[in-house]
């Protein structure tokens, strides 16, 4: 290198200005490669979690509760402990007036555990092999009106394979007469259900149903509508009848006028109550015995058909026991003053009964023994579940009377479907974070240029 060049390079320097370090450019250049490193496999696994989130339902991720082996009682299937109300956003309708969620057919349930209506009149159907719900598409039945009343619009047989369901042919012009009664479906026979019209008025609106211990017979109760649309209706008459669902006969259960829901024992005895319990057949005629206590609400024979439990919808800490061969009555005491529902008999001496305070936000099954008046909680009810509810009783025994089944489906698709959207916000916020780190690198590069 000659000296002329040696001095123009030094003038060079001379005039240059100097480049300003940070004192922390190190630390922070190794930070963010350390940052780098972590980050990478970390946005790797969240792409594969979101794309299995939004298209599989993951079965790695633990459920609240195990379910149960489907083959209980070999195969016959089980009453769940809990019963679950259906959220809002399932039964929903859109703008364009379709569901949010669509209806599925019967035949996914092939025996029920329960049955119950939502307060929009969407049927639902528990299954006695998983426990899971199902909003059903029963033929001929869907009013917005037939949750509100108490009582069973959809009842499950104790054996749980047949519902029973008050049933309407759609559509119908105002003022003329809607074909109507009531509906028989066996889901162990998937197919048409067994349609009872029923004449008078412009049409027959059916409900309060309640079926034998063996399943052979349903009282229910029939009011005659002058007006009838698709979302209310006036009644002009009442009455009540028994329907033997082996040869479809229908024959007339008095008082007709009476208000309380009626009861049949497996001989075909209608009970209803009218100041006392009347009780009629066609064999034996007709016949009163006096009850104690003030009881309001639907009954329930044993299956031996020598007693009968009712239930009160008022506030109580008994229930009356009828033994109408002997025509006698007592009170069932001794339990925490609630609204007591008699839903059925399990074994000779215990009654299933649905016990709540004046609200309906949550109530329990308990088996009460009629002897001893002892009683145990075996399940949970939920919500609107409460005013509609059936249950297959037959299904349910002393030593096992409920299963503790895992939750409906719904509850483990909106889980996974939380966890697929917390991935994609974190994976989100990571491309985020890194799109302003090379920004900011980009940046300081051009100014170091």
């Amino acid at each position: 290198m000659t000296q002329d060049l040696r001095d123009l390079m030094h003038r060079v320097a001379d005039d240059v200005t100097p480049v300003e370090v940070a004192p922390d450019t190190w630390r922070r250049a190794r930070r963010g490669r350390s940052r780098d490193r972590i980050v990478a496999p970390a946005l790797a696994v969240l792409l594969v979690l979101a794309g299995v989130t939004a298209t599989l339902r993951p079965t790695w991720l633990p459920a609240p509760v195990d379910p149960v082996d489907r083959t209980v009682v070999g195969g016959a299937g089980a009453v769940p402990d809990h019963l679950y109300m259906v959220p809002e956003g399932l039964d929903s309708m859109r703008g364009d007036g379709t569901r949010s969620t669509p209806l599925e057919p019967p035949s996914v349930v092939r025996r029920a555990a329960a049955a119950f209506v939502t307060l929009r009149g969407t049927a639902v159907l528990v299954s006695a092999a998983d426990g899971d719900h199902h909003l059903v598409d029963l033929p001929g039945f869907g009013d917005s009106f037939a949750g509100m009343d108490e009582g069973s619009p959809v009842a499950v047989s104790p054996d749980g394979r047949s519902v029973a369901y008050p049933w309407r042919q759609r559509p119908r012009p105002a003022g003329e007469h809607w074909p109507s009664g009531l509906a028989v479906l066996h889901l162990d026979r998937p197919g048409r259900p067994e349609v009872h019209r029923l004449p008078g008025g412009v049409g027959a609106l059916v409900g309060e149903f309640s079926w034998s211990p063996d399943g052979r017979y349903l009282v229910y109760s029939v009011a005659l509508a002058s007006r009838l649309t698709e979302d209310s209706y006036t009644s002009s008459s009442y009455r009540k009848e028994r329907l033997d669902v082996r040869t479809g006969r229908r024959t007339p259960v008095p008082p007709a006028r009476a208000a309380s829901p009626p009861a049949v024992s497996s001989s075909g005895v209608a009970a209803v109550l009218a100041g006392d319990l009347v009780l009629s057949s066609p064999a034996t005629g007709r016949r009163a015995v006096p009850v104690p206590g003030d009881p309001t609400g639907p009954g329930a024979w044993s299956a031996s058909g020598r007693e009968i439990a009712l239930g009160s919808f008022g506030i109580s800490g008994s229930f009356p026991v009828v033994d109408v061969e002997q025509g006698r009555s007592r009170l069932v005491g001794g339990l925490t003053p609630q609204s007591t529902r008699v839903l059925g008999w399990v074994g000779p001496d215990d009654v299933l009964a649905l016990r709540h305070p004046s609200s309906f936000d949550r109530a329990e099954l308990v088996l009460v023994d009629v002897r001893s008046g002892q009683a145990r909680t075996v399940g949970v009810v939920e919500g609107q579940v409460v005013q509609s509810l059936s249950v297959a009783t037959g299904l349910m025994t002393l030593d096992r009377p409920t299963v503790e089944f895992a939750p409906p489906s719904w509850q483990h698709d909106r889980s996974w479907w939380w966890a697929g959207g917390g991935a994609l916000a974190v994976l989100l916020a990571a491309l985020a974070l890194l799109g302003r780190r090379r920004v900011r690198h980009t940046g300081r590069q051009g100014r170091l240029r």
